[in-house]
């Protein structure tokens, strides 16, 4: 019975309706607020999280959410890695700061790691 009643409060969390509110108005102002006539996205942006499992998430949906765009998750040392779609691939943390200087990435969710 235990089992079964998890397995319904899964399948309601994972209604499109549950969405979480905050990753919502992270969506909005990376794609519709701007600064200088760019949304963040298009500056580029640096996604703070205290749990490195909250910025994994935050990384997967939102690489779910923007089809083709890199998400990187910059967390402590072998934790780091970037998601395409819901691919993630462990990459070390130069790789992504070099992907950043370069503009070749523009999404990164972090945990205090990225404040060295």
């Amino acid at each position: 019975a235990e089992v079964a009643c998890l397995k319904a409060i899964e399948t309601q969390l994972s209604r499109p309706e549950a969405v979480d509110s905050k990753l919502n108005t992270v969506k909005w102002f990376l794609t519709d607020f701007r600064t200088d006539g760019k949304t963040w996205m298009e500056h580029g942006c640096i996604i703070f999280s205290q749990y490195y499992d909250t910025a994994e998430w935050i990384a997967k949906e939102l690489a779910k959410s923007f089809k083709g765009e890199v998400v990187a998750v910059y967390a402590g040392v072998g934790k780091s890695g970037l998601f395409k779609g819901e691919q993630f691939n462990n990459v070390e943390r130069e790789v992504i700061k070099s992907a950043v200087k370069t503009r070749e990435l523009r999404l990164v969710v972090a945990t205090d790691a990225a404040c060295e």
